[in-house]
Order: C-alpha cells, then sequence, then structure tokens
C-alpha cells in the first residue's frame, strides 16, 4: 500500500513539473513573439513570474523580455512579483540586457522599478560597460545620470 501512495506522489510531482515547464515553455514563447494577451493569459493564471525551467543558462523571463525590448511584457511581469534584479546563466540582470541592445524605454521602466546599477555578470560586465561596448549614448546617460559608476 505504501509503495502504491509513493507511486502516486511521485506522478503527482512529475506532472506538476511538466505543467510547469509547459506554462514556461509557452510564456517564453509569447515573449518571444511580444504575445501580451498570452502573456496577461499566463498570469492571470497564476503563473509564476519567476519560474525558472534550467538555472544553469536558461534566461529568466525578465532577462528575456529585456533582451527583446519587451517594455509592456516587463510591466506586467514586475506587476506580477518578478525580480527586477533576476539573473540568466551568465548571471546578467534585466538591466544588462536592455541596456546592451539599447532598448531606451525597457531601461527607463528598470531603473524606475529599482534595477540594481552596478550588478556585475559572470563575465565582468555592468549595465554600463554592455550599453558603452554596444554604443548606445543615449542608455550610457540614463545609467550614469541614476548613479551608475564607470
Amino acid at each position: 500500500m505504501l509503495t502504491r501512495f509513493m507511486f502516486l506522489l511521485l506522478g503527482l510531482f512529475f506532472a506538476s513539473v511538466v505543467a510547469a515547464s509547459d506554462k514556461h515553455d509557452l510564456m517564453m514563447r509569447a515573449i518571444e513573439r511580444n504575445d501580451v494577451a498570452q502573456v496577461k493569459a499566463l498570469i492571470a493564471g497564476k503563473i509564476d513570474p519567476n519560474l525558472r525551467k534550467d538555472s544553469r543558462a536558461s534566461p529568466t523571463f525578465m532577462t528575456f523580455a529585456a533582451f527583446h525590448g519587451r517594455t509592456e511584457i516587463l510591466q506586467l511581469l514586475l506587476g506580477a512579483g518578478a525580480d527586477v534584479n533576476s539573473v540568466d546563466g551568465d548571471m546578467q540582470t534585466p538591466l544588462m540586457q536592455a541596456s546592451g541592445h539599447g532598448h531606451v524605454r525597457a531601461v527607463k521602466l528598470l531603473l524606475k522599478s529599482g534595477a540594481s546599477l552596478n550588478e556585475v555578470s559572470k563575465w565582468g560586465g555592468t549595465a554600463l560597460a554592455k550599453a558603452r561596448e554596444a554604443g548606445h549614448g543615449k542608455v550610457v546617460k540614463l545609467l550614469i545620470d541614476a548613479g551608475a559608476t564607470p
């Protein structure tokens, strides 16, 4: 009897892991396509805005949305409780991703939401360094004006 119960519990556990994985994939595709309606539906369905599929290398929903400059989606995720300073597998924050890709509106939103300015990635870069390297002068100015250290 105990063995049957243990199998039942394991089955429920794996079913919930698969369901979370499916939701994760749905959210990542929605972010990539800028499908705001799908993101809203997933949030309404109580997806964890900090859900991770693979912590070794995968982006968070926040870092992926920032990489793509999805400001409206970033706002929705933040409203649902996403960590503004979540890091991907390379220890890059959403601010680093938005800064390195020149997404001014996303950078402004992240700064307004309390993003940490001087975090350092696994490779030694900061949001300011990434913006400078990529030649995004407007983002560089925003970050310096917000207090980023050179």
